[in-house]
């Protein structure tokens, strides 16, 4: 086999291990953390995992749907994540009293 192939093909695979990204997944069902008091803001609370070799930025969408009315609430933000780390994300929601289904979305590359 040429030395040239044999590079290209270590290149390529260095590439894939090296610079594929994060492929992050929620861990779990996320939680809705109810207000304790009134005024205070509903917390969607879950946990994010890279199970990829690569490292770097997931976009989070968090959805905070009103089981009654349908009504969606929705955040956006950024969450860096290492190879083989877990993190915890919590989104605060000032929204009115009701009982919510939350909801997680997680994207590479973040856009």
């Amino acid at each position: 086999m040429p030395l040239g192939l044999l590079a290209g093909i270590a290149l390529i695979g260095l590439w894939v291990t090296q610079c594929s990204g994060p492929r992050a997944t929620v861990v779990g069902p996320p939680v809705v953390r109810n207000p304790e008091r009134e005024g205070e803001p509903y917390v969607v609370i879950a946990t994010a995992y890279n199970s990829g070799p690569g490292h770097g930025q997931v976009s989070v969408l968090v959805r905070l749907r009103d089981q009654a009315s349908g009504t969606a609430y929705q955040q956006s933000e950024v969450l860096t994540l290492e190879a083989g780390e877990t993190a915890q994300i919590a989104t605060e929601f000032p929204v009115p009293r009701a009982a919510y289904q939350p909801e997680i979305v997680l994207s590479y590359p973040p856009g």
